[in-house]
């Protein structure tokens, strides 16, 4: 995890497929501080 003044990033990954990411990010965004959170291919 990388933080600054404003932004937290985190790095998760074994998911299967974007789509299960995308439900879990959606659970994520549910939590507070994180409403932003988005799902990214990592490159």
């Amino acid at each position: 995890m990388i933080t600054d003044q404003q932004y937290a990033r985190v790095v998760i990954v074994g998911y299967k497929d974007r789509v299960s990411a995308n439900a879990a990010c959606a659970e994520l965004r549910k939590k507070a501080g994180f409403a932003d959170a988005f799902v990214r291919p990592l490159t």
